[in-house]
């Protein structure tokens, strides 16, 4: 009885809540289970047919769509996390590899707009990393398109029509050793614009 009241309870809770989410969901398993494992044996064969193809449809939705270019995300820039790395002015920007030995310190800032933080520890960033390549990420979550855009506008730009070679990156010099660049990571779905023009 205890673990019902705890699943309904938290159920009530959860739905009160003004921003919800499935994954909010998941402590109420356990209790859910504790609950209802006596009655599993009365439900009938189509249920557990529908059970099954519910969670794999929800298991494609969720595992699959839903959040589908963190990972990815995370993959391209743990690429560019090099202990060492060198730069070459190109017009106002540089272009910049990883190499054996170069003390150049490359920034990476990225703002992350209507989706979850992407996890950093996938980054495998060298903790204190003084010079090298590295990743800031920062979750923008909640703000206003104005805010944002603000952001932006005292971020870092690059020329978008510069054309890296492979395993090269563009940046912009900051400093005699500095070089940075800003990233915006968002779902296709939202609309770019409004952040990137007053």
């Amino acid at each position: 009885m205890a673990a019902a009241g705890s699943v309904v309870s938290g159920l009530a809770l959860l739905s009160a809540a003004p921003h919800q989410e499935a994954r909010f969901l998941l402590p109420a398993l356990p209790g859910l289970a504790i609950s209802t494992w006596r009655q599993v044996h009365l439900a009938p064969r189509s249920f557990w047919y529908a059970w099954i193809i519910f969670n794999a449809a929800l298991f494609v939705v969720f595992g699959a769509m839903h959040q589908a270019g963190v990972v990815p995300v995370v993959a391209y820039l743990g690429e560019s996390v090099w202990p060492h790395a060198q730069c070459r002015a190109v017009g106002s920007d540089a272009l910049c590899w990883e190499a054996g030995s170069g003390d150049v310190e490359l920034t990476t800032k990225v703002f992350l707009v209507s989706t979850y933080l992407a996890p950093r520890h996938l980054l495998a960033q060298p903790s204190g990393l003084t010079t090298g390549a590295r990743v800031e990420m920062t979750d923008l979550v909640g703000l206003e398109t104005e805010e944002i855009r603000d952001i932006l506008a005292r971020s870092v730009r690059i020329n978008a029509t510069l054309v890296p070679k492979e395993g090269e990156l563009v940046f912009k010099q900051t400093a005699a050793t500095r070089y940075e660049r800003t990233l915006l990571v968002m779902p296709g779905s939202v609309d770019v614009e409004p952040m990137l023009h007053t």
